[in-house]
């Protein structure tokens, strides 16, 4: 009994530890979910209407959750589009990364 039950442990194993391994191999084609956005460029510090005294945030949680910190503390959930459009959902607000700047919709931006 012994012995049937070490074989099929150890094949399991076998064929556990090989699909993990083929699996990782493969490319991506969809049905699970991508990494996250290249987000890196854009997390950090940042300054409303370029005054150190008014410092924003731009956070990016594993998977690819980004949140946006107003220089009120104010805090919303957000997307990166592509392109270098982002937008903070809570406040509706689209906006266009170009190099260390951040152009709000509303007329107000970020610097670092």
């Amino acid at each position: 009994m012994w012995k049937t039950v070490c074989r099929n442990g150890a094949f399991a194993l076998v064929v556990l530890v090989g699909s993990a391994a083929w699996s990782q191999a493969q490319p991506y084609r969809g049905g699970w979910p991508p990494p996250p956005p290249p987000a890196g460029d854009i997390r950090g510090a940042w300054y409303a209407d370029g005054d150190p005294n008014q410092p924003c945030y731009v956070e990016v949680a594993p998977g690819g959750g980004v949140f946006f910190t107003n220089e009120n503390g104010d805090r919303s959930a957000g997307r990166i589009l592509g392109r270098g459009r982002v937008v903070a959902d809570k406040w509706r607000l689209p906006g266009q990364v170009q190099g260390d700047v951040i152009e709000w919709a509303n007329g107000s931006h970020w610097t670092r």
